[in-house]
């Protein structure tokens, strides 16, 4: 039987958002209701660990850490 294991991502935010830093964030994270649209859930879902994605012409950065 194998084990899922949750999907771990640092997520960091600018200062042109209202909650800039850095912060570590799961799966459960990235949805629409969270600002997500379908291309960028993509792009996060489809990242190894190690990969990061640039959002937001580079204001919201998710690197895959788990």
């Amino acid at each position: 039987m194998e084990i899922a294991i949750a999907r771990l991502y640092n997520a960091s935010w600018d200062e042109t958002y209202l909650r800039a830093g850095t912060r570590t964030v799961s799966e459960s994270h990235v949805h629409r209701n969270n600002g997500y649209d379908a291309v960028d859930i993509q792009r996060i879902e489809a990242l190894q660990v190690g990969e990061q994605v640039e959002l937001d012409d580079g204001h919201h950065l998710v690197k895959r850490i788990q």
